[in-house]
């Protein structure tokens, strides 16, 4: 995927009020309150599953402790 449209894709996310993106550090993360995303309801939709996604996230985001 070329880095335009990954770009593109973020400014839609972040338009749509779904990410919040810190381009000088080039950070980004989910909106966690979904109602103040722009976008239609999906029906498929799995609360579960962005909850465990979320999770997965958040574990792997935790400062790591470097043997010696």
């Amino acid at each position: 995927m070329s880095v335009l449209k990954i770009n593109g894709e973020l400014n839609k996310l972040e338009e749509l009020g779904v990410i919040a993106w810190d381009r000088e550090k080039m950070l980004f993360g989910i909106t966690l309150e979904t109602s103040g995303w722009k976008t239609k309801s999906l029906p498929q939709f799995n609360y579960s599953r962005l909850s465990k996604l979320v999770g997965i996230n958040m574990e792997e985001g935790k400062p790591k402790k470097l043997d010696n």
